[in-house]
């Protein structure tokens, strides 16, 4: 056997300890992360919406974000069709964000300057998918109680393409379920994290390295 091959398998099995320590340490520190992520994503889910108030009287409405890998988040948009076809636009989803709103009125009421020459009492209930509300007209006006109007939001964020190898471009999509409802302004900011030192891959590596070949010795 020539000497190089024999010099260099004789090295190898010298560093593989270090190096098989070193692939234990890394799968054991990627697999902690992998299960912290697992523990928030589930206290995310089980997490309740809050609402505060902040010192201009405004109501905020506030919840955990569920952090979830490809596959999980595939799943979310596959579970409505809307959402698909809206996820569709995008080549790579990163983002999802369902809102319900929900319009209460009580009561309007809309006195006639001039009374109707007759009398009457007309009382009218409206239920669609869109709105609900009680109309009851009168020769003096019109009253309209419970009024209700329900929509729901879906925002999508991602990156889009106008071909396969074309330039990557961030957006944000929104659909409302409310038909009656329209977006007439949109803005989102982003903030472009750059990775610490620490998280990065090549870091991982060299700490699994050097922890191999410290508990080898």
């Amino acid at each position: 056997m020539n000497q190089r091959l024999k010099t260099a398998i004789t090295n190898f099995i010298g560093i593989f300890p270090y190096v098989l320590v070193g692939i234990i340490i890394i799968l054991f520190i990627v697999n902690g992360r992998e299960r912290a992520s697992h523990e928030e994503t589930v206290s995310a889910l089980q997490s309740e919406m809050t609402i505060y108030q902040l010192k201009n009287k405004q109501l905020v409405s506030s919840k955990q974000t569920v952090i979830l890998n490809n596959k999980q988040l595939k799943k979310v948009i596959e579970s409505s069709k809307s959402d698909l076809l809206l996820a569709k636009e995008f080549s790579k989803p990163k983002a999802v964000i369902k809102i319900i709103n929900t319009l209460q009125i009580d009561t309007i009421r809309i006195v006639f300057r001039d009374t109707i020459p007759c009398v009457f009492d007309k009382k009218e209930i409206l239920n669609t998918n869109e709105y609900k509300l009680k109309i009851r007209s009168t020769q003096k006006g019109v009253t309209i109680s419970d009024l209700q109007v329900v929509d729901s939001l879906t925002f999508i964020s991602g990156v889009k393409r106008k071909w396969l190898l074309g330039k990557s471009t961030y957006f944000i999509d929104v659909k409302h379920s409310n038909k009656y409802i329209k977006t007439s302004g949109l803005e989102h900011y982003e903030l472009k994290e750059k990775k610490a030192f620490y998280d990065t891959t090549l870091f991982k590596v060299g700490l699994g390295l050097i922890g191999g070949f410290m508990i080898a010795n």
